[in-house]
């Protein structure tokens, strides 16, 4: 599982204090649009320079079309589908965005693993990353 991967190779700790996990079963809690957006935020919160941080999800995911830009264009969303959908929607690109990655403080390592169809570049990330060469000192440079 990936919570092996992250803790037996990577060294992440097990601490529930220090981990989240909305998994899709009658157990725990359920990957509903408000607690994936809730941990969202408090991840965002809790989060402080030097920290790494890994969100995986693996789920249902597509593209639904956006209101058009000046008029003209017509663009598209990216989406996940939390287990909830029917009643309250998908979660956009724009609001993990806004939720998860523009709050991040600054000095946070954020690795995001998204494994679902049709999501395109589902973070809206507002950089562009080259890994020509391998070279250790790229940097991410806004667009």
């Amino acid at each position: 599982s990936a919570k092996d991967f992250i803790v037996n190779v990577h060294g992440f700790s097990e601490n529930p204090e220090l981990t989240t996990a909305l998994p899709d079963d009658e157990h725990t809690t359920p990957p509903t649009h408000a607690t994936i957006l809730e941990a969202s935020k408090r991840l965002s919160e809790q989060a402080q320079p030097g920290d790494a941080v890994f969100v995986q999800f693996s789920g249902h995911g597509g593209r639904v079309l956006d209101a058009a830009r000046d008029g003209e264009a017509e663009s598209y969303d990216e989406v996940i589908v939390p287990v909830d959908y029917e009643d309250h929607g998908t979660i956009r690109d724009t609001l993990i965005f806004k939720t998860l990655l523009a709050p991040m403080r600054y000095g946070v390592t954020l690795t995001v693993m998204i494994d679902c169809c049709d999501t395109g570049m589902v973070l809206e990330l507002p950089y562009s990353w080259s890994t020509k060469g391998d070279k250790r000192d790229s940097t991410a440079k806004v667009r």
